[in-house]
């Protein structure tokens, strides 16, 4: 009997080779930006990972009396579920770059230069993409380092107001972080992206024109933020299962999130790092709040211990 799941494993492996040595020709054509260049070598480096682990799952089908494994299962399904996200910006990537580098056409510099900021979108969305998959892979095997340090959560939001802005585009943006808030010692890279996964999810199911805030406060030793919108909010059964990794949250009546879906577990391991915790409650007002917290230095000083916040009942 045909074994179906080492053909699509085949299929998986081949597609894998194509895009890499797609990446690895971009890398090294001297005629593209240097930023694209740039995240072709990330892209390699992320299909190198991939096709080494679809290699080890066909070789373990392979071997005498291999028995199907359901953890090998869901492994394929999130390999081509990988593949597929990557493939579309790549698409994009290579069909706008190839135009430009045609002999037999001549562009002006504005369509050059929009043809340039179409690719520059592809290779940044598709680098988020690796840098996700990196991170989530280096959180599963503790490899990933956390630089901590004292820092203020007002000035945190402040340098990150303007990619928060753009991702909540359509919506009025409300930041209500006080100046006089106690320092918290945190990695400050790890929690800007905490802020951006979380607004981009809110986003989901929020509907154009309706307000976002981010607010924070303290409580007990912790300082408490908030997302919060006020559309139709997260559905409980979307919830349950929204640190899940690899699930994609889809809005309603929206098309479907370009994503790994791996936005809130990433985000939720970061939170729990630091010693706090992630979850998701209703809004009395409606919608949705996505609520984090963080110890204050001050706590961490006292040798009071970094032991995860939990939301009350």
């Amino acid at each position: 009997m045909p074994d179906e799941t080492s053909d699509d494993l085949r299929q998986l492996l081949a597609f894998l080779q194509e895009m890499n040595d797609e990446a690895q020709t971009q890398a090294k054509n001297e005629l593209l930006p240097p930023i694209l260049r740039s995240h072709s070598f990330g892209m390699s480096d992320a299909f190198e990972i991939a096709l080494k682990s679809v290699r080890g799952l066909l070789e373990g089908r392979q071997a005498p009396e291999a028995q199907p494994e359901p953890e090998n299962v869901i492994k394929t399904d999130v390999l081509g579920k990988v593949a597929h996200e990557l493939r579309s910006p790549l698409t994009s990537i290579i069909g706008f770059s190839s135009t430009l580098l045609a002999e037999d056409l001549q562009f002006e510099s504005g369509t050059q230069r929009q043809f340039l900021e179409i690719i520059d979108v592809e290779a940044q969305r598709m680098a988020s993409y690796i840098d996700h998959l990196m991170d989530w892979s280096r959180l599963q095997d503790g490899s990933l380092s956390f630089l901590f340090e004292e820092a203020s959560f007002a000035s945190i939001t402040a340098g990150l107001e303007p990619r928060l802005r753009s991702l909540a585009q359509g919506h009025t943006l409300l930041l209500e972080i006080a100046a006089d808030l106690p320092p918290i010692k945190v990695d400050r890279r790890r929690v800007e992206q905490v802020l951006l996964n979380l607004v981009g999810s809110v986003v989901i199911y929020t509907p154009t024109g309706t307000p976002i805030s981010i607010s924070a406060h303290i409580d007990d030793d912790y300082l408490r933020v908030d997302v919060a919108d006020y559309g139709t909010g997260i559905p409980p059964e979307v919830r349950a299962a929204a640190f899940e990794p690899y699930q994609t949250l889809i809005g309603t009546g929206q098309a479907r999130r370009k994503g790994l879906g791996l936005e809130l577990p990433i985000s939720r391991a970061f939170v729990e790092r630091h010693g706090g915790a992630l979850w998701i409650e209703a809004n009395l007002q409606g919608g949705t709040t996505m609520a984090f917290t963080l110890p204050v230095a001050q706590r961490l000083l006292s040798g009071s211990g970094v032991a995860g916040m939990s939301p009350s009942a």
